[in-house]
């Protein structure tokens, strides 16, 4: 699978893979005989184990026939989203006999201080290379200390969504010594000095150790030094009696808990980090410039959906080259930043910059960006709804990234005509992805194909203001035949004929998104402004909501069909003042699916408020069915968070949306309890804004919600913006039970805030009649 989700090549199911689906199933029906697999090579127990999590058999039994001291591998991820999976006891026992791990993948998992006691005291402890704890919430401080401080040859860490703190990484201050000084592992961090002369002496000698190492200069030059110096690294393992951390990914992604005191920790502890990702951690002016100066070989920053602190000057380490960093979010980047992209140029391979304006202040002619001219080597460029300057795509394709660039980002960038066609004639020998919203390049696909021989996804997102002829979607597929995934945003119309036409001129078509709007002006929705304002819901309210809604929709399809309003699939419907508009009826789609079966449609109509029309087709193949008896298929979880927040003396609930316990809109007001509900409906599925201040429901103008959709056993969200584009798979019992817990809970929290504001009423009355009593 390449960077953009698309299967380069097809994998043939060899024996194996299919011995193991079968064993797996056996283990699970306990129709075999399970005393030989504990001596299987490590290959195949991972192989098997990846089946038993794929077909939702592993628990705690299967879990430990499989167990072996072979295994290399240990993936135990979501199986908390199963409905027998194995707990805390179950890992523990299968830890102990798994004594060659060097990847552990827990993510998700039920685990406890006990787990992690385990991790950093049992013997692979010190070959553990990858550990991944993201979302796992029972990931404590003083937990994590022990691991970095055992699993010295840890490269890898994850701990996206877990509620840790900055003394996680006050491993400095703690007193190393006090722990890797005693030679018994079992005590560990738990070990009690007896002598309370001796821990006050251990407590002075280990301030001055955390002192020392924070003066510690691990930078190094460029130019000059392929490593770290060797001085400060034996002078810090000489004052600890370990050897120095070489972690070199480390994500912290969601830890809301962090503050800047921590990030300031990292780079001391972890000299030798290449990759860092702090996105989505819900505080003001995040500080990032300590890791850019003291972390010598940095090649990768996520701080997607933070607001980082840009007072200052990333340059501090004039050596700092980035290769790849993201910043997606609503937000704005100032001169500072711009020089850090502006420096990194010409290392630069992946800039994710989504939904950025530029402000370098005033007196600052420089086009913002200009940079792009520095730039040889890119890969991926993402700038989606940035406001770019009207030479930045000729500036681009004016250097060798032209020889690199394989996927390009520019809708709503307001991209020249003149450059649009200078994109289509310029041969670009790897492009595999291009996403614009210029109706315009329908003139010029025919270049576009032949200088673009690798294109397979081509992404056309429009809006009421440029809507894409019927007419003109064969012109716009000259050329382009070798697509296998097509995104046509807000097209005029679309009829079966002009589907079809799309699927004859593109054979290898695997996904296929096609989106229809009216140019009439929506009817108003009823329940607008319910999601602008869920302070004052309640079920009362949801259901009048729904029943207003309905009503609307019903005098809408009265005005537009002059007939029953019932019958939602109508081929043909005419609009005042406007052409024919046509889409896909049921019995059509449903032609479609049987005669491409291997191909995912997502199809609806874009403009129609509360009842889109929605059909969706997974396409599966039966390559497809087999992937999922032996690859674990990554579940997300839905959390849904209540905070009361004090605006004006008046107090506010504001929900929040987790998935995987990360807040994915961080800096985005208030989630609508009102619309996510509405995703919980039916079987098919919409697009809706669940940030109250993006739009109304109906959200005519520019469509910047969640497209989501279900199957049998899932719930499917893919989000465009604002932030990163993301797709998420969540289990429907889980999304459902989080969604209802959340509407109860704020139930309860507004009927005590109400008590609460009668409670205060009452006694400003009573002290205004004591008042005037005197």
């Amino acid at each position: 699978m390449n960077r953009f989700g698309r299967s380069e090549g097809l994998r043939v199911p060899t024996l194996a893979d299919l011995c193991c689906a079968s064993l797996a199933k056996a283990i699970n029906n306990e129709t075999c005989d399970c005393t030989y697999l504990p001596d299987l090579p490590g290959e195949l127990s991972e192989r098997i184990l990846g089946s038993l999590s794929a077909q939702s058999f592993l628990t705690n039994e299967t879990l430990l026939c499989v167990a072996s001291p072979h295994l290399r591998s240990l993936n135990l991820a979501n199986m908390k989203q199963r409905a027998s999976h194995p707990d805390e006891v179950g890992i523990r026992d299968a830890l102990k006999i798994c004594t060659s791990v060097e990847d552990l993948n827990c993510h998700g998992c039920t685990i406890d201080e006990s787990v992690l006691d385990l991790i950093h005291s049992s013997p692979f402890s010190s070959n553990l290379k990858t550990l991944d704890l993201s979302s796992c919430t029972g990931v404590t401080s003083s937990g994590l200390r022990g691991i970095l401080l055992n699993c010295t040859r840890l490269e890898t860490l994850n701990l996206s969504g877990c509620p840790i703190t900055d003394d996680a990484f006050d491993v400095l201050a703690y007193s190393a010594g006090s722990v890797t000084h005693d030679p018994s592992p079992e005590k560990g961090l738990k070990r009690k000095l007896e002598d309370e002369t001796h821990v006050a002496e251990e407590k002075t000698s280990s301030r001055k150790r955390a002192k020392r190492a924070e003066e510690m200069d691990f930078s190094f030059d460029a130019e000059t030094d392929t490593e770290l110096d060797a001085e400060p690294v034996q002078e810090f393992e000489q004052l600890f009696g370990q050897p120095l951390v070489y972690l070199r990914s480390l994500s912290i992604s969601g830890c809301c808990s962090l503050t800047n005191r921590g990030l300031q920790l990292i780079p001391k502890l972890f000299p030798y980090l290449t990759h860092l990702d702090c996105s989505h951690i819900d505080r003001d002016n995040l500080d990032i410039s300590p890791i850019l100066s003291q972390c010598a070989f940095v090649k990768s920053l996520n701080i997607n959906g933070c607001k980082i602190d840009q007072s200052g000057s990333f340059l501090s380490n004039k050596h700092v080259a980035l290769e790849e960093i993201e910043f997606c979010g609503t937000g704005t980047l100032n001169a500072n930043f711009y020089e850090l992209l502006a420096h990194c140029a010409a290392s630069l391979r992946v800039v994710r910059l989504r939904n950025k304006s530029f402000s370098l202040g005033e007196g600052r002619e420089n086009d913002p960006t200009d940079w792009l001219q520095q730039c040889r080597s890119l890969v991926t460029l993402d700038l989606y709804s940035v406001s770019v300057g009207e030479s930045a795509l000729s500036q681009l394709l004016s250097t060798r990234c032209v020889d690199t660039l394989e996927m390009l980002d520019i809708t709503h960038c307001h991209v020249p005509e003149r450059d649009l066609k200078l994109l289509c004639n310029t041969p670009l020998p790897v492009l595999r992805s291009l996403s614009l919203n210029h109706v315009a390049i329908s003139q010029w696909t025919l270049d576009l194909g032949r200088n673009c021989p690798l294109l397979t996804h081509l992404c056309l997102n429009l809006d009421l203001k440029a809507l894409l002829p019927e007419r003109d979607v064969p012109q716009l597929l000259n050329g382009l035949h070798s697509l296998r995934n097509l995104e046509l945003w807000c097209c005029k119309s679309l009829s079966q004929a002009t589907v079809l036409t799309i699927l004859e001129m593109c054979p290898d078509m695997k996904c296929l998104l096609l989106s229809t709007a009216s140019s009439e002006e929506p009817v108003e929705d009823a329940d607008a402004g319910e999601g602008d304002d869920d302070s004052e819901w309640s079920e009362e309210d949801d259901n009048a909501a729904d029943k207003r809604n309905d009503r609307a929709r019903a005098g809408e399809h009265d005005h537009e069909h002059d007939h029953d309003h019932d019958h939602d699939h109508d081929h043909e419907h005419k609009h005042p003042g406007c052409d024919t508009i046509s889409w896909l009826s049921d019995e059509e789609f449903s032609y479609l699916t049987r005669t491409y079966p291997h191909v995912q449609f997502k199809v609806w109509n874009h403009t129609i408020s509360g009842n889109r029309h929605f059909r969706f087709h997974n396409g599966d193949t039966p390559h497809d069915a087999f992937e999922r008896l032996v690859t674990p298929l990554k579940v997300n979880e839905l959390g849904v968070r209540l905070k009361v927040q004090n605006q004006n003396g008046a107090h506010e609930i504001v929900p929040m949306v987790l998935v995987d316990n990360i807040p994915i809109w961080s800096h985005e007001t208030s989630a609508s309890l009102h619309h996510l509900r509405k995703t919980t409906d039916g079987c098919d599925g919409g697009a809706l804004p669940l940030i109250s201040e993006w739009c109304c429901e109906c959200n005519i103008e520019s469509y910047n919600g969640v497209l989501f959709y279900h199957d049998a056993d899932s719930v499917f969200w893919e989000t465009h913006e604002p932030g990163v584009k993301q797709r998420f798979v969540f289990s429907k019992g889980q999304y459902i039970t989080a969604i209802n817990n959340a509407r109860l809970q704020y139930m309860q929290l507004a009927w005590k805030l109400q008590r609460l504001r009668w409670v205060q009423q009452q006694q400003q009355a009573n002290q205004a009649d004591l008042v005037s009593c005197a």
